[in-house]
């Protein structure tokens, strides 16, 4: 009785940390931009229970959702979308400033309370991440790329120092920056982890849920 008290303190400290440690992120993010990033967090938990009604378990949807991403054709796959709930979260992104902290345009500035003023180079040939764009016609003042200076790898790597699989992550996207999709979402499922922790929820709403929103409302 008295080891299974002492078991019980530590996952309670655990979950405890775990709560200190993305309110410390989102501490970091600021408010307007934390809230853009939990309202998305919040739609993608819609998105799954929309998608798939019939699993109970929100991991288990999510496994499904990486499942469904591997195994089709695009990104878009047959997914159902609330668009105006969609639309509105991405405008957030963009008049909040979230975005910037995730993805820059080409010669966007972008000034970081870390390292201070950036800069993305353009670049020659871009690694389209939902894999939906032309790369012989790409318009690269549109193309997206990876902030590396940006507040959601710093904020990950300092609130999440101890979790191999989010450093690991941190380290690919400084190191390769964008990553195509599919073999994003392989890789992911192959962890079988408990994806909807947190900081790893918000890692799936940048590598996947984001553009699926973006791709939903142009259409």
């Amino acid at each position: 009785m008295k080891n299974l008290l002492v078991i019980l303190s530590i996952i309670a400290c655990v979950n405890c940390q775990r709560q200190n440690d993305i309110e410390a992120f989102d501490k970091l993010m600021g408010y307007e931009k934390a809230e853009s990033f939990n309202s998305a967090v919040s739609s993608f938990q819609e998105f799954l229970v929309l998608n798939y009604p019939n699993i109970d378990d929100e991991n288990e949807r999510i496994s499904e959702f990486l499942k469904t991403i591997i195994h089709s054709e695009n990104i878009k796959a047959d997914f159902i979308f609330n668009k105006e709930q969609c639309a509105k979260v991405v405008n957030n992104w963009e008049s909040s400033g979230l975005r910037k902290e995730i993805w820059l345009y080409p010669d966007e500035k972008y000034t970081s309370p870390i390292y201070g003023e950036v800069t993305i180079e353009e670049v020659v040939m871009p690694i389209i991440r939902n894999g939906e764009t032309n790369t012989d016609t790409i318009d690269l003042s549109n193309y997206l790329e990876s902030n590396t200076y940006g507040l959601f790898l710093y904020g990950l790597e300092k609130y999440a120092p101890k979790d191999r699989v989010i450093i690991d992550y941190v380290e690919s996207k400084k190191a390769m920056g964008n990553i195509y999709y599919k073999p994003v979402a392989e890789s992911i499922y192959k962890l079988k982890i408990k994806y909807n922790e947190p900081f790893f929820m918000r890692i799936l709403i940048v590598e996947f849920y984001y553009d699926l929103m973006s791709l939903a409302i142009e259409e």
